[in-house]
């Protein structure tokens, strides 16, 4: 298993087991808007080009971006790191690397802590009559999902300064 592999799975991990999605610190705004209105397959061979593609920007740009393009089409990344820690669950139980990933709508309870796109919300005499701030309200629930990533202080944890092989 490569180095990129292993990280990626211990990513997939931690969304998995804490709900929580932790890689970078911030999202990339992008203009396409990838939403999925039910689950559906991918192939083995495409998702995991994906990964190889994600890697590489999280390498370049440190950022997570906001849409996943996989096959051709665009998915949330919610619902491509919910893919992505179902597969690694698998690959860690020591079974196959499946013949196709199932992407499904994905939503995390952060997303309830930003308002809803009303009248109400803009009415603030610093907003003109009428204004609607949707496309801030949507950033803005993009990125309750974004932690900065934890780091391992390997002074203080000798498993850390281990080699891979040995924990």
């Amino acid at each position: 298993m490569t180095r990129s592999l292993c990280r990626w799975l211990g990513v997939a991990i931690g969304i998995f087991f804490l709900g929580a999605f932790a890689p970078v610190a911030i999202l990339h705004a992008q203009p396409v808007n990838a939403h999925i209105a039910g689950p559906g397959k991918v192939p083995w061979y495409q998702f995991r080009w994906a990964v190889q593609d994600i890697e590489s920007t999280l390498q370049t740009d440190r950022q997570v971006p906001t849409v996943v393009w996989i096959v051709g089409e665009p998915y949330p990344p919610a619902s491509y790191l919910f893919g992505l820690a179902h597969v690694a669950a698998g690959l860690l139980e020591g079974r196959e690397a499946p013949k196709e990933v199932t992407l499904a709508p994905a939503h995390l309870d952060t997303t309830k802590y930003v308002a809803k796109n009303s009248q109400d919300t803009w009415d603030w005499p610093i907003f003109r009559p009428g204004f609607s701030g949707k496309h801030l309200l949507d950033l803005a629930r993009l990125q309750t999902w974004t932690l900065k990533p934890a780091q391992l202080e390997t002074a203080r944890c000798p498993v850390a300064n281990a080699p891979l092989e040995a924990r």
